[in-house]
């Protein structure tokens, strides 16, 4: 694909993920995507999904954007905004009523028109800070690992 086309399907994941669309998931994603983060892999078009439906579960108003949005023929790099009020369940914390914002980048490989593997960096301490979860703790812990997300599998994790 070309650089364009790569920001064009930045432009859909960001109405998958503000619409809460799962049908858009199948176009953006690619069946075998691998999403990579300091504690947590998020593997398939079903755990992409499962992750997509449990932040808006927890986060009804959820919405997010990406600025800038940085493209190669092969890779696409974002900063990423959320925003969202937390009126849901998040990973077994029940909701506090507070709105959130947090920050994260995520730079995410393309092959044949799908996003097949990213690398994201996500401050997950300020979404606890925000909700005050106390650090340490194993709400914390949970929400660190990752939303809804299978056990890590990584060697030495």
């Amino acid at each position: 694909m070309n650089t364009e086309e790569n920001r064009e399907l930045f432009k859909l994941r960001e109405e998958m993920w503000n619409s809460g669309d799962m049908d858009l998931v199948d176009r953006v994603f690619a069946s075998d995507f691998v999403g990579h983060t300091p504690h947590q892999d998020v593997r398939g078009l079903e755990g992409i999904k499962a992750l997509v439906g449990q932040m808006h579960e927890a986060f009804p108003d959820f919405s997010l954007s990406y600025d800038p949005v940085v493209a190669s023929e092969d890779h696409v790099a974002v900063m990423v905004t959320i925003h969202g009020t937390h009126e849901g369940s998040l990973a077994g914390l029940e909701p506090t009523g507070k709105e959130i914002e947090f920050a994260g980048m995520i730079i995410s490989r393309i092959d044949g028109g799908k996003v097949v593997e990213e690398w994201r960096y996500i401050d997950t301490i300020g979404l606890l800070e925000q909700l005050g979860v106390e650090l340490g703790s194993d709400e914390a812990e949970q929400i660190m690992i990752g939303v809804g997300e299978e056990e890590d599998r990584r060697p030495g994790r």
